[in-house]
């Protein structure tokens, strides 16, 4: 499969999002599982960009990182592509998921920290408002709220 993603955090130390516990859409592990096939870390950072511990009908979803660059196999490309339309046509194209359009937008407008959440804005079932914790230890931490 094609990789669309790779590590953006360069600096050495913890760099993780974590979305408190939530209710996911039914299908969250097999995105999940599609997410992260697309994903190459590099020798200092898990191989995993997203893991999820269940607890009942809610699960808690951890990225190991908080900044994604684009793979150097398509960087060019989607750089090329302004319209989330054109990006969904070409992930269509590719064989790739068309859900992560919006994620692709995002980091074509160079807007680094809304790529991860755009990921669990997915995955999250609709009517929900939970809060996401951002962990860097090289430079600081922070909370924000997502609601679908």
């Amino acid at each position: 499969m094609k990789k669309l993603f790779r590590q953006g955090y360069h600096d050495k130390g913890i760099a993780q999002m974590k979305a408190r516990a939530f209710r996911p859409i039914e299908s969250y592990d097999t995105i999940i599982e599609e997410i992260n096939a697309l994903y190459v870390a590099d020798d200092y950072y898990p191989d995993q960009l997203l893991y999820y511990h269940g607890y009942g009908q809610e699960i808690v979803l951890v990225a190991t990182t908080t900044l994604l660059d684009l793979h150097e196999d398509v960087e060019g490309k989607v750089s090329e592509l302004e319209e989330e339309a054109k990006i969904r046509a070409w992930l269509q194209a590719e064989g790739l998921p068309e859900y992560l359009g919006q994620t692709l937008l995002y980091m074509n407008q160079e807007e680094p920290y809304e790529v991860i959440p755009s990921f669990i804005e997915y995955l999250m079932a609709p009517g929900q408002e939970i809060e996401v914790q951002i962990t860097e230890t090289a430079y600081w931490n922070s909370e924000f709220t997502l609601a679908t």
